[in-house]
């Protein structure tokens, strides 16, 4: 017994410990998501800050020193909500490359690297966030190149060199030289291309250039990413995990987040679990409750494409009682029984009228007439 004593209160002790374990790493729920390359003076940039309380007082810095100036001369755009903080820049500057934090005991940072054009298809290192909040799937093989995704009507490439004279640019197309049709068409100056189906020959690797030592633009027109649930409706029994894959399109950059009972998860909690790989993003959820049924989301923001394109893909969750299955059984019980006792009832009223009948022709007035000439002979 006393043996028994110390074992729980020693459980007790490694119980408490761990819960002060994670208390104490609560300064790492400030988490970032965002732009990690951006090119000087042609690509936007934007960093979000997620996880702030209303203890948290917002200030960002970049490198260790505060960007205030550059926000309220509105070089970079700032938008808070309760919960997120955002930063954003047209077109990104060299001055805009380094590390950012939202807060001053921010545990994590977000690194920005500003590209020349003149680096080309140079090989630059990307740096990720230091956030493991969202799923990032693989980036792009050259960090300069801009990716397009065919998501509307018609797709406009924009050639934006400086210093060059119009109708000298030329194009490539996946290494060769672009031929015009009526769908692949360039302007009179030459500075865009409109792409006005989304065939798959018209995918793969574009560049512009205005001649040999001049900067060359690079870019990629990928299909209409994928988003993609199992499908529309999930059943699951109470009681049992509830276990969901949203696929994704790779190389893109795929943040993604997952949307349960009305709340925004981008990492796992006691009950929940996420967990991604290549091209797929795995949500996991225990001991799944009546409460829980509604919508479930898998929401992606492809970071890697120029306009950030986004999609989510929603699926209905219906939660079956767990007692369901014994509902049928035990209505099949009561209609056997009903009708038991309705054969038991029949058949007593049946034998209490048989009997009466065996006793109607047991009566004085259907016995024998007694013979008269037996009669005389015993009295003789």
């Amino acid at each position: 017994m006393e043996m028994e004593r110390q074992a729980g209160f020693l459980l007790a002790l490694l119980f408490l410990a761990n819960f002060l374990t994670i208390g104490a790493d609560s300064s790492g729920r400030i988490q970032y998501i965002g732009y990690s390359n951006a090119l000087l003076n042609t690509t936007p940039w934007k960093i979000t800050c997620l996880g702030l309380t209303s203890s948290d007082a917002v200030a960002w810095t970049r490198n260790g020193e505060s960007i205030q100036q550059e926000i309220d001369e509105k070089e970079i755009t700032q938008e808070d909500s309760p919960t997120n903080s955002t930063i954003s820049a047209s077109l990104a500057k060299l001055k805009h490359g380094g590390q950012y934090k939202c807060t001053k005991n921010s545990t994590f940072s977000h690194t920005l690297t500003v590209h020349s054009e003149a680096n080309g298809g140079a090989s630059t290192q990307t740096t990720q966030s230091d956030s493991s909040l969202t799923s990032k799937v693989a980036s792009a093989s050259n960090p300069n190149e801009l990716i397009y995704a065919y998501t509307e009507k018609n797709l406009i490439l924009p050639c934006n060199l400086t210093t060059v004279t119009t109708g000298s640019i030329t194009w490539t197309h996946n290494n060769a030289t672009l031929k015009e049709t009526d769908t692949l068409k360039l302007s009179k100056d030459r500075t865009q291309l409109n792409i006005t189906k989304g065939l798959e020959d018209y995918m793969g690797n574009y560049t512009c250039s205005a001649g040999s030592g001049m900067p060359t633009r690079f870019m990629k027109v990928v299909p209409y990413p994928i988003v993609k649930l199992p499908s529309l409706d999930t059943n699951v029994v109470e009681g049992e995990k509830l276990r969901l894959t949203c696929e994704v399109t790779p190389g893109l950059g795929a943040e993604i987040e997952w949307i349960f009972d009305n709340v925004t998860y981008t990492k796992g909690t006691e009950r929940i679990n996420i967990t991604t790989e290549e091209k797929l993003s795995t949500l996991t959820v225990y001991d799944i409750r009546q409460e829980d049924r509604g919508n479930v989301t898998c929401k992606v923001v492809f970071t890697r494409t120029v306009d950030q394109f986004a999609s989510s893909y929603t699926t209905l969750l219906r939660v079956t009682n767990k007692f369901a299955a014994l509902w049928p059984f035990l209505g099949i019980c009561a209609e056997v029984i009903v009708l038991c006792a309705i054969i038991l009832v029949y058949e007593k009223k049946r034998n209490k009228a048989e009997l009466e009948e065996s006793d109607t022709d047991q009566s004085p007035d259907t016995k024998p007439t007694p013979n008269k000439d037996s009669e005389v002979r015993q009295r003789k």
